[in-house]
């Protein structure tokens, strides 16, 4: 999905958009973990323990496009039928993530496929075509929304006095998900607070993308679809979101695992890293994660390295260590062009410390690489520029995940 540029004096416009909220009562069961936390075979067990999970409903969104969709259509809206959803109309809705070190609260409403035009909504990632057209396909059939487009925005006092307003009242639902998150949802279904924070939005002028890059593009795809199908434009499309304050956001990142032959293209994989980074020795067992500024970790075998990369860019994003990692490792050394297909790079979200990865990495002849995270601040200053990161760079945890609320279109 390209860049835009910024439609001089365009700013955020956000609407009150129709929702449906899970039920208490099954909200445990039916709301699965966000869908890139867990591998395939994780999601194939957890989806055949849990009859009322969305991933039964859902499977691999998108890679099968309209059939796909259809089915998840019809499997969601008996959900509807059977009482696990309730319908709210048009609202907008406060919800919060809270674990026992960190809260995030986030505003979910409509905002226009529109504002992506006017370069008010800005990627920082790449998206796939094939993807996108296929996931168009599948939303199109399935005419349900389960995950909102997770955008950033720098803090407003005047959203966050209106949240707290909001959330003083009990909430419209509680429950603990995946990962020990606690999840509290408020519903404002009183127009003249919309009204108010839809004027508080306005004085943002730019909503970074932190999650949901091919569900943006392929809303895109959807709605010019629809109006070569019409030959007439329709009513402009809504895409759902849930906007986070940048100071709420805890950013990760992903570790990569690549699969190499053997311990002798190791060894000259971190013969090449050596010419373009200083190494350090850290020996057996993982270490902490890297903070430096052009910083990241490296494992082979039994054994931790630090790299730290010399002769580094002043500019963003090409002084970032997730660039770096690309375009002098993973590209010239190893020779992963595109990282988006090459089947010997796996991307890990870097949650916890790096035990798990540690043990992986004993398990198959692969090496791993850890590039520093990421910083709200660096993420927004890239979509600023209308640069790109390369893919999987960023991860936000928690995230709001899918089915917690969800909104039906017609089809």
């Amino acid at each position: 999905m390209a860049s835009r540029s910024p439609v001089p004096g365009t700013r955020v416009d956000l609407r009150p958009i129709d929702l449906h909220l899970v039920a208490g009562d099954v909200a445990g069961r039916v709301v699965p973990p966000p869908a890139d936390a867990l591998t395939a075979e994780e999601r194939t067990q957890l989806a055949a323990r849990e009859p009322l999970s969305l991933l039964r409903v859902l499977g691999p969104e998108g890679q099968e496009g309209g059939p796909a969709g259809r089915k998840a259509g019809r499997l969601i809206r008996e959900h509807v039928a059977a009482g696990r959803y309730s319908e709210r109309g048009p609202v907008v809705a406060v919800h919060e993530l809270r674990t026992p070190t960190h809260r995030q609260v986030g505003l979910v409403a409509g905002i226009p496929v529109a504002d992506v035009d006017a370069g008010v909504v800005r990627p920082h990632e790449q998206t796939r075509a094939y993807r996108e057209e296929r996931l168009a396909a599948f939303l199109d059939a399935a005419g349900v929304d389960v995950s909102p487009v997770v955008l950033t925005h720098t803090a407003q006092p005047a959203i966050d006095g209106l949240v707290d307003q909001v959330c003083h009242a009990d909430p419209d639902l509680e429950f603990d998900g995946w990962g020990g998150v606690r999840h509290r949802v408020w519903i404002v279904a009183d127009t003249s607070v919309c009204e108010r924070l839809r004027t508080a939005a306005g004085a943002i002028a730019q909503l970074t993308i932190v999650d949901g890059h091919h569900r943006v593009a392929a809303a895109l795809r959807a709605r010019d679809n629809a109006d070569d199908r019409d030959g007439a434009a329709r009513d402009e499309p809504l895409l759902l979101a849930e906007l986070v304050a940048d100071r709420d956001l805890r950013m990760v990142g992903f570790d990569r695992r690549v699969h190499v032959a053997d311990i002798a293209e190791a060894q000259r994989i971190l013969a090449g890293l050596a010419g373009i980074a200083h190494l350090t020795d850290l020996g057996i067992g993982p270490p902490p994660r890297p903070v430096g500024a052009a910083e990241m970790l490296v494992a082979v075998s039994d054994r931790w390295w630090r790299a730290t990369f010399t002769d580094v860019p002043d500019e963003l994003p090409e002084s970032l260590p997730v660039s770096l990692l690309q375009e002098r490792v993973l590209r010239p050394i190893v020779g992963i062009g595109d990282p988006r297909t090459d089947r010997r790079l796996e991307h890990v979200p870097g949650l916890g410390d790096l035990r798990a990865l540690d043990r992986a990495v004993h398990e198959a002849m692969t090496m791993a690489f850890v590039p520093r995270a990421v910083t709200v601040a660096e993420l927004q200053a890239v979509a600023r520029r209308g640069a790109v990161l390369p893919p999987k760079s960023t991860y936000v945890d928690p995230k709001p995940g899918p089915g917690v609320l969800i909104r039906l279109r017609q089809r």
